[in-house]
């Protein structure tokens, strides 16, 4: 008779000791693996979604050194020789930055619809928009988007308002403006992902919706899902404490067009002109702006940054130098170049401070014989463009 099948193996209460302990030893062996396999795949998981979420925002960003380029970002601008030869002109200043400006619009300053894109026959086209990008990168340009809103009226964009008849907000109104809003940065945040933009902006001196938090974070929350570059906010340059999310972006810009024309004689610890366009007078006045600029980089941990400043080559324009030149305008070259280079001197060398992209460089560029002629803030061909060229040159 065939004996039963039997297993070969050894019941456990006859194992010998060192077979079971053997066992055990590789038991949490593979345990301990297991674990630290899981762990490695969580924490790579963690920190991807974390740098994704906070990207570039406790990175040290790079110094820029470039121009405004291409404002107001009309249709067919960006195309043809002259668009390439205006960029490779930004580039041949020693830049290594450009900050391709573009605008949609709105009829009136209570207008809800902004119109970009197809609405808008005048404004640039996407694939001129990645064009002008393309550009910069030829002339080995780092790249910011920064898509603006202008008003058809001429009303400047800070005064974007909605209220109702008893002088109240109409927030019905503001609601439908904000998901306009919120529709045309994100669309351009994509596009910076896209054409893989340093930097993007999420508005320009916006004065009127700054107080609206809750919905700037909401913004951001969302652009950080499609843009993976460094965020900012462009804020006009007396409204510095009014933005109370600075912490939500990852860099604060200023318009820059601080009054440095007038000095305090208490300012510099010596006597100064009420009116002193002077290196040295202007220099005083930065001394101050500097020192209430480092105060707010130090608030919110970021650095600062000049996205947007400058001055028409006009006498007396330091005093104000937001403001645009007209017929009754006296050239003055030597007042725009002191200007440039008491800014440069001041802010350089200074930790927080991460460069400017001076107001302003057109995508169609006047000849060099027509800059004597030219009185706008573009700086080619004067005396300015050699302070910029001899600052951009040095290293930080």
């Amino acid at each position: 008779m065939i004996p039963p099948k039997t297993s070969c193996s050894v019941p456990e209460s006859i194992r010998p000791a060192s077979f079971i302990l053997k066992a055990q030893k590789t038991s949490q062996h593979n345990l301990k693996s297991i674990v630290r396999l899981w762990l490695f795949i969580s924490l790579t998981l963690l920190f991807s979604i974390y740098g994704a979420n906070k990207a570039h925002s406790q990175d040290k960003p790079e110094f820029y050194k470039g121009f405004t380029w291409g404002f107001p970002g009309i249709r067919g601008d960006y195309l043809g020789r002259r668009a390439a030869e205006s960029m490779q002109k930004l580039a041949e200043t020693n830049s290594n930055t450009v900050c391709i400006a573009f605008a949609a619009s709105m009829d009136t300053p209570g207008s809800t619809e902004i119109l970009w894109g197809k609405k808008n026959p005048d404004m640039v086209t996407d694939s001129e928009i990645r064009h002008a990008v393309q550009l910069a990168r030829e002339n080995h340009l780092k790249v910011i988007l920064k898509p603006m809103v202008n008003i058809k009226d001429g009303t400047w964009r800070a005064r974007i308002k909605f209220n109702t008849k008893s002088g109240e907000k109409d927030l019905k109104a503001w609601g439908k403006w904000w998901k306009e809003y919120n529709a045309y940065i994100i669309h351009y945040a994509k596009l910076a992902q896209e054409t893989q933009a340093d930097m993007f902006a999420l508005g320009c001196e916006m004065n009127s919706t700054e107080g609206f938090k809750e919905q700037w974070l909401n913004l951001i929350r969302s652009v950080r899902k499609v843009y993976s570059g460094r965020l900012t906010y462009n804020v006009n340059h007396d409204r510095l404490n009014q933005v109370n999310w600075w912490s939500a972006v990852d860099v604060i810009s200023i318009s820059a067009y601080f009054p440095v024309g007038a000095v305090d004689s208490a300012a510099s610890g010596k006597t100064v002109k009420k009116e002193d366009t002077s290196v040295t007078g202007m220099a005083a006045r930065w001394k101050i702006i500097r020192k209430t600029l480092e105060q707010l980089s130090r608030k919110w941990n970021r650095p600062i940054f000049f996205i947007e400043t400058g001055m028409a080559n006009g006498k007396h324009f330091a005093m104000t130098p937001w403001i645009s030149p007209n017929d009754s305008t006296v050239d003055d070259e030597g007042e725009q170049a002191r200007f440039y280079e008491a800014l440069l001197e001041s802010f350089w060398y200074e930790p927080w401070f991460i460069g400017v992209t001076w107001w302003d460089w057109p995508a169609r560029l006047y000849s060099a014989e027509q800059a004597h002629k030219n009185i706008g803030f573009c700086v080619y061909g004067k005396e300015a463009e050699k302070v910029v060229r001899k600052w951009y040159s040095k290293k930080r």
